[in-house]
């Protein structure tokens, strides 16, 4: 899933693109940083402090080749100055080489990207991004501590920290799906363009799902159910407006890595020059889960080549 360190390390692929990084402040998801080649101790501690640090956080970025000083403990570092890496590839490759064991347990979906300068091979910066993980807390290898990035450092975490990231680690994560149902995916009634889509809960956690439930904004259920015979995956329960809501009771479980079919969506439209998209919100819920908020799009010209295909 798209965050803001990823979108911001998607932006650095030049050599000016990280140039303009200088005079910005270190922040929660971007760290600068200087380094021998090859890695000294030192260097290889703080990648470990800083693989943890954003892992354990909201993800981020580590710089190698820019340098940020003036800050103290209540003020961040300003980037003031690039330092190109002389000897890059050789940096890129003992880097790649230590990011799958420098924490444990390792994290998953590290990237790491080196940039040269225009005018000097095998010199310029190198970036690592470290996603956000739902499997931590991670640890370093090298001094064994945890650590979480919190404002434009990166700390020790407090034991009440790791106990709620543990409990957290084994919690459900639920996310909405909805797709073509295969059935009858469209067709045309009259004047009328109508679209069937399955709406379904996934468990991408670790842990089971109990007493699901999830509510749906601005979309017509429709009356024919999941199974044609006017029933659903979970029970449909009374709503406000333009909502509607499913919920699972104590029989209801969805395990880690299941898909859990909840009931069919109906969209029907007079066809336009321009097609509407249709937009689904919705609010997931489970216990010991945060609320998960999220919405699903298909747009107009998909909708539009979609009916042309199966008509």
């Amino acid at each position: 899933m798209a965050n803001n360190a990823k979108n911001l390390f998607d932006t650095l692929t030049n050599e000016q693109s990280i140039l303009n990084l200088i005079g910005k402040h270190e922040d929660p998801i971007l760290d600068a940083k200087l380094c021998s080649v090859p890695f000294q101790d030192s260097d290889k501690d703080k990648l470990a402090k800083g693989m943890s640090g954003f892992s354990n956080s909201m993800g981020g970025i580590l710089i190698y080749g820019l340098e940020a000083a003036g800050g103290n403990k209540h003020t961040p570092d300003i980037i003031n100055s690039s330092k190109p890496i002389k000897k890059l590839s050789l940096l890129k490759s003992e880097v790649l080489s230590l990011v799958g064991q420098i924490v444990e347990r390792p994290v998953s979906g590290v990237e790491v990207r080196d940039v040269e300068l225009k005018s000097k091979p095998d010199e310029g910066f190198l970036l690592v991004y470290i996603p956000p993980s739902e499997l931590g807390p991670h640890r370093s290898r090298r001094d064994y501590h945890f650590y979480r990035r919190h404002g434009f450092g990166t700390y020790r975490m407090e034991l009440f920290e790791i106990e709620e990231m543990i409990r957290s680690s084994v919690s459900p994560l639920l996310n909405a799906e909805i797709v073509y149902n295969h059935e009858s995916p469209c067709r045309k009634i009259g004047n009328i363009v109508r679209f069937d889509f399955v709406l379904s809960i996934i468990n991408e956690g670790r842990g089971i799902a109990k007493y699901p439930a999830i509510r749906i904004k601005n979309c017509n259920v429709s009356m024919y159910g999941l199974d044609g015979n006017g029933n659903n995956g979970l029970n449909r329960l009374p709503a406000i407006g333009n909502e509607s809501f499913f919920a699972g009771g104590s029989s209801i479980a969805i395990y880690p890595g299941m898909k859990h079919g909840v009931t069919v969506l109906r969209y029907e439209f007079e066809p336009l020059a321009v097609w509407p998209d249709y937009i689904c919100d919705y609010e997931l819920f489970a216990e010991n889960m945060t609320t998960v908020t999220g919405s699903i799009t298909f747009k107009g010209m998909d909708l539009y080549k979609r009916f042309n295909v199966i008509r």
